[in-house]
């Protein structure tokens, strides 16, 4: 779905902990999730579910697997792997996270997370499971349920299993709205109060996108008892090829009434517009300036796929290793959403200026990957609707792909 990984992403790289290391053995199970999600940063480009690979025709690679180590006592320490399943369609049906134990020197099960599809190839319902060592069996612990209209997620409900009771109980919903366009302008989140048994205001979050959709601002406002407190502020700034270049974080001071600045990420790419390093900037109090505090090292495999995420973070003096991330790909056989699109597939007009416009008769999200001459990857994305902006493309003859079937574009 077009931009709903934003919640997540904001809230784990604005208030991004430096990770410390610990003994998983003794760590909290509820915790496993923490660590897996600050090992590298989720950004709008990098999320952890979203699949980035190339394909052709009917295959495409995926990720099977990722190992998190954290750098200690000079040598890097097993802590996580991640093994991934998929559906025929190349959705991530199942994530299985295991935890290195130090002292049997294997990894054990740990918790997991299992996806569910509509025929739409819509997300309606993610588990989340944990692994109870005394009893050995899978424990169904939270699951959160998707719900679309018009092909548009409108809401997210999450209900959670009482240890206490065995009872399935309401936490909490998320609310999404859309422009014109189908791009998110908000969320809403809403907690649920298990004494009143109503809804209570959580947070918000308003998006302001930019002509091509994208979002270029995102105000957080937290739940007050009659109203929506300003809470905090991501700006977000795009390079040539519409790639984010920096993200920049604020928090409200509601002494002043004014925004401080806390975090700054800054985006660097190489020739292929893939990811190179993402470095955080955090304000230092004390000097009234941003002070480089971390950074992330992308690498990538002989078939262009991120291979390594290595993290180093600033010790006064010099750049230490502090995690890493190995990830290892193959190529899958899938359908993909090719399989439910047989229509005949036209664009228009040709040549376009601004907008392309193509059919979309069965009214169903479509993945279109627009190509320049030379091959490269313009824009990949899923699409709930019948346009794509192109103003910001350079003149020049292009290449759209729906499944396996390509249209040439002239972009005036």
């Amino acid at each position: 779905m077009k931009k709903l990984y934003f919640l997540l992403i904001f809230l784990v790289l604005a208030f991004l902990p430096e990770i410390k290391a610990q003994n998983v053995s003794t760590q909290n199970k509820f915790d496993a999730g923490k660590i897996k999600n600050q090992a590298g940063f989720q950004s709008l480009n990098n999320s952890h579910y979203n699949k980035t690979g190339k394909s052709a025709d009917a295959t495409t690679f995926l990720q099977d697997s990722s190992y998190y180590m954290l750098w200690q006592a000079s040598a890097w320490k097993d802590y996580w792997k991640f093994v991934y399943t998929y559906t025929p369609n190349g959705n991530i049906a199942v994530e299985n996270d295991f935890s290195w134990d130090g002292n049997l020197l294997i990894y054990r099960n740990y918790e997991k997370f299992t996806y569910t599809y509509n025929a739409q190839n819509q997300q309606i319902l993610h588990t989340f499971l944990n692994f109870e060592e005394s009893s050995n069996t899978w424990e169904d612990r939270s699951r959160m349920y998707s719900f679309y209209s018009n092909n548009l997620k409108v809401t997210d409900s999450s209900v959670f299993k009482n240890p206490g009771t065995s009872v399935w109980e309401i936490q909490w919903k998320s609310n999404y709205t859309y422009d014109i366009n189908a791009n998110i302008t908000s969320q809403t989140n809403y907690s649920w109060n298990l004494t009143t048994n109503m809804w209570e205001n959580s947070y918000k979050i308003v998006y302001t996108n930019n002509s091509s959709g994208k979002p270029i601002e995102l105000m957080t406002y937290n739940g007050g008892v009659s109203s929506w407190d300003t809470s905090a502020k991501t700006t977000i700034v795009y390079n040539p090829n519409g790639l984010i270049s920096d993200e920049t974080f604020y928090s409200w001071d509601q002494g002043s009434h004014s925004w401080q600045t806390s975090v700054k990420l800054v985006y660097s790419y190489n020739a292929n517009s893939q990811l190179l390093n993402i470095t955080k900037w955090q304000w230092n109090y004390i000097t009234s300036s941003l002070q480089e505090v971390r950074r992330d090292d992308y690498s990538y495999d002989a078939n262009n796929n991120n291979s390594s995420v290595i993290t180093k973070t600033w010790a006064g003096s010099s750049w230490d290793n502090a995690e890493k991330h190995l990830n290892y790909w193959s190529i899958h056989q899938i359908n993909g959403l090719e399989e439910y699109y047989n229509q005949d597939f036209k664009v228009f007009p040709n040549p376009a200026t601004n907008t392309v416009f193509f059919n979309n008769d069965k009214n169903m999200p479509l993945k279109i990957r627009l190509f320049d001459a030379s091959g490269k990857i313009i824009i990949d994305k899923l699409i709930s609707g019948n346009s794509i902006d192109i103003s910001d493309l350079d003149a020049g003859v292009y290449f759209m792909s729906v499944g396996k079937k390509v249209s040439k574009i002239v972009k005036k």
